[in-house]
């Protein structure tokens, strides 16, 4: 299996052909995977600067998204929800590598590229179409994401629990027998601002392979290899294929 570490230009092809596959096997998007910035070629790039992917709509692409994310850059988002769907839904992927090189056999040194990290977000629409995103499905190389962390793994958006979008009700209080006010032991409920709200109460996250190693965090992580990306990135996309209709919007 091809170490997603000294990346050759053969090599980095095929991978994102097998990860334009994914998308195309789970969800029948129509996508390519492209430098994130037009017209740069990442072969000219300086040794040690970072080289970022994502993919990108094709002439054949339907429904797809542009997302402004603030440092993050744009987003393109490619829809996968079903056409009556309540909560509409979208997918987006990202790329991190860093150049290196190795020396060649022709006194010049061969372009090369080590992973620093791949992400799958997923974003969730309300009722004026914009788009949140809810969960990101991440796998970093350990040597540069720091080795505390499981690889890889979820994160849940902040925004999904941004407490200053929600008030307190008032609590429930009863009077004692010796006149003193009690307060219920919920002490107050947080109640939504805004008319609409995520729920993800009936959402699952897979958790597996936890038994990979003895040791824990080695447990969680996975060396990073390129096929077994690509393998997990299908499988992730089916899975959230089939939860992610669960989301609901409570009123």
């Amino acid at each position: 299996m091809a170490n997603a570490e000294q990346v050759t230009e053969g090599q980095l092809a095929q991978f994102h052909v097998a990860v334009e596959k994914a998308f195309s096997d789970a969800f029948a998007i129509s996508l390519q995977i492209d430098s994130s910035s037009e017209g740069f070629d990442w072969k000219s790039a300086l040794p040690n600067s970072t080289v970022s992917f994502a993919a990108k709509p094709t002439s054949k692409s339907l429904i797809f998204e542009f997302l402004n994310e603030g440092r993050g850059g744009q987003k393109v988002l490619f829809g996968f929800s079903e056409p009556e769907a309540i909560v509409p839904l979208w997918v987006s992927w990202s790329e991190k590598w860093v150049k290196t090189s190795i020396a060649g056999t022709r006194r010049k040194s061969a372009p090369m590229l080590d992973m620093v990290g791949v992400s799958v977000g997923f974003y969730a629409g309300n009722a004026n179409k914009e788009q949140t995103k809810i969960l990101r499905a991440e796998w970093d190389n350990t040597k540069a994401g720091g080795n505390g962390a499981a690889q890889p793994h979820w994160h849940i958006d902040p925004n999904l629990i941004d407490l200053h979008s929600r008030s307190r009700e008032q609590p429930v209080s009863s009077v004692t027998a010796d006149g003193l006010e009690e307060l219920s032991v919920a002490e107050g409920t947080l109640v939504p601002l805004d008319p609409a709200f995520w729920s993800l109460q009936r959402l699952h996250l897979g958790m597996a392979g936890w038994r990979h190693r003895q040791e824990s965090p080695q447990c969680w992580q996975h060396k990073l290899e390129l096929e077994i990306i690509t393998e997990w990135l299908g499988r992730v996309l089916v899975y959230c294929k089939n939860e992610l209709p669960r989301v609901t919007i409570v009123h």
